[in-house]
């Protein structure tokens, strides 16, 4: 099961903020071939959250993942909340379970490498990561993990921070900033495509 987890980064120069997966492998191995095509395999890639998407493919999506040659970061978001609240339903029912992790083609030791592997936030020198940005309404270390995954604040936010304020969650046609606050997510998971952010050139990758 998933525990609440705030991570921090000092001195990380370099990073590739990636939208909203949704368990799509064959768009995220596009998006890796050309991050390492352009010789930015070493950066670290933060992943912005929903991995989860009601698919037989979910446990083969995440082994993927968890076996990709980058140093990477995953940011929990509102549908892989969703995710660990339906197993924690039938997590006591050892047929349901077995149903469930047979369904989603996983094993315990992968649920459990996700589960651990996720977290609520990442703070560094540059910029604040969560699947949903901030709430305006609190200071940046008070925010709930409900503010953390399901806020929905689209405006600037120099009030807040001088960091970057780098999110997913909200479906944009193209990734879009309002002066520090960016919006990675363009829609993959409902007929758009998969991007990313680079920093600290700014630039912006897609899979197609």
């Amino acid at each position: 099961m998933y525990e609440d987890k705030r991570i921090s980064f000092q001195n990380l120069k370099a990073w590739i903020a990636i939208g909203d997966t949704h368990s799509n492998l064959n768009e995220l191995s596009k998006l890796l071939v050309k991050i390492q095509r352009i010789g930015l395999g070493s950066y670290k890639l933060i992943f912005l959250g929903d991995y989860f998407h009601t698919n037989p493919d979910f446990g083969i999506f995440l082994k993927f993942l968890k076996n990709i040659e980058f140093n990477f970061e995953l940011v929990i978001g509102n549908h892989d909340l969703e995710f660990f609240r339906s197993y924690s339903i039938i997590k006591n029912d050892s047929i349901k379970k077995a149903i469930f992790f047979r369904y989603f083609s996983l094993d315990i030791d992968l649920f459990n490498w996700f589960s651990t592997k996720l977290v609520s936030s990442i703070d560094t020198d540059s910029a604040f990561f969560s699947h949903s940005g901030i709430s305006d309404s609190k200071n940046i270390e008070d925010q709930s993990l409900y503010d953390l995954t399901m806020s929905a604040f689209r405006e600037d936010l120099n009030h807040m921070t001088n960091k970057l304020i780098v999110q997913g969650h909200i479906q944009m046609t193209e990734v879009t900033s309002f002066g520090n606050h960016w919006f990675i997510d363009t829609g993959w998971g409902y007929g758009g495509r998969l991007s990313s952010l680079i920093y600290p050139s700014l630039e912006i990758i897609s899979s197609n």
